[in-house]
């Protein structure tokens, strides 16, 4: 009896994408922003699992608009949750 010839796996579509932005403590050098993407293969089934640092895949207006986007949610969540001065 013959062994039966494998396929080759190959990378077809892109399942899910996460990314993670952390502003640790509201100053912008310290901000960080991650990616993660499940590639799937040509039968929908897990590939690859990436993961890595987000900041150099994007634009400079892209950048600049996480940045705005955490600094008006820091200062949301001052203004919500900590007690009036």
């Amino acid at each position: 009896m013959p062994f039966i010839r494998q396929q080759a796996d190959t990378p077809a579509s892109i399942g899910e994408i996460r990314i993670t932005i952390a502003d640790p403590d509201g100053v912008i050098s310290n901000m960080g922003a991650g990616f993660f993407v499940r590639v799937l293969n040509q039968n929908g089934n897990l590939f690859k699992e990436m993961s890595g640092d987000l900041v150099p895949h994007l634009t400079t207006a892209q950048r600049d608009g996480l940045i705005q986007l955490m600094q008006d949610l820091r200062a949301l969540a001052v203004s919500e949750i900590l007690p009036a001065p």
